[in-house]
């Protein structure tokens, strides 16, 4: 059979022509240079975008913890204010009168007088109270701005008492614990009396001049 019989091939069809042009476009995309690049672009991608969420899951617990802490600080706040309201309510009892008016009333010379009625306050109940008062202070349980706005004077003046002072010698004497050096028997108060003294660049005999 010669060439001019044998059977004619047909034609390629337009879609044919047309897949074959499509797949010559994007094979090379197929290539392993490209498939790598797309790989590397993807991780970036990730990357990219685990990288905001983190930041935004930092930012949200910087958010949180914010929040706590101010949460916790108004808690401390009210309960400070707690109490100082109910220290305050009880040197306003009527027990109190005599020995707060003597000290406040009187330079720190003034030796304070044997009460002949037993329900006064004695001195080492009064500053029973202001001892109880800077150990609150010292363990944050009282906030130290709070305890100074209100009880700043009353403590001063009891520290500058000379009868106040003879007492702690005396209860210091006959302290023989073990921890009578390094926690003195009224050491908070002491501390703290002098604190506020330091504070406002005063002694007791400016005090006194008030």
């Amino acid at each position: 059979m010669s060439d001019s019989d044998a059977a004619p091939q047909p034609a390629p069809s337009s879609s044919h022509v047309a897949r074959r042009s499509l797949w010559a476009r994007i094979r090379p995309l197929f290539s392993p240079h490209a498939i790598l690049a797309i790989a590397t672009l993807a991780l970036v991608v990730v990357a990219i975008v685990q990288h905001f969420d983190t930041v935004d899951a930092i930012e949200a617990t910087k958010r949180l913890a914010i929040a706590n802490e101010n949460a916790a600080k108004d808690r401390r706040q009210t309960a400070s204010a707690e109490l100082l309201l109910k220290i305050d309510a009880t040197l306003a009892e009527h027990r109190y009168d005599r020995i707060t008016e003597d000290l406040q009333s009187h330079a720190g010379n003034y030796h304070l007088p044997k009460y002949k009625n037993k329900s006064d306050a004695d001195v080492e109940e009064y500053i029973g109270i202001f001892e109880d008062m800077a150990s609150f202070i010292k363990d944050n349980v009282i906030t130290v701005k709070m305890a100074y706005n209100h009880f700043s004077y009353d403590i001063e003046k009891a520290w500058c008492n000379i009868t106040v002072q003879e007492v702690i010698r005396k209860e210091r004497a006959t302290d023989k614990s073990k921890t009578a050096q390094t926690e003195p028997v009224y050491g908070d108060f002491e501390r703290l009396a002098k604190q506020y003294l330091d504070d406002e660049g005063q002694t007791c005999k400016d005090l006194d001049n008030q």
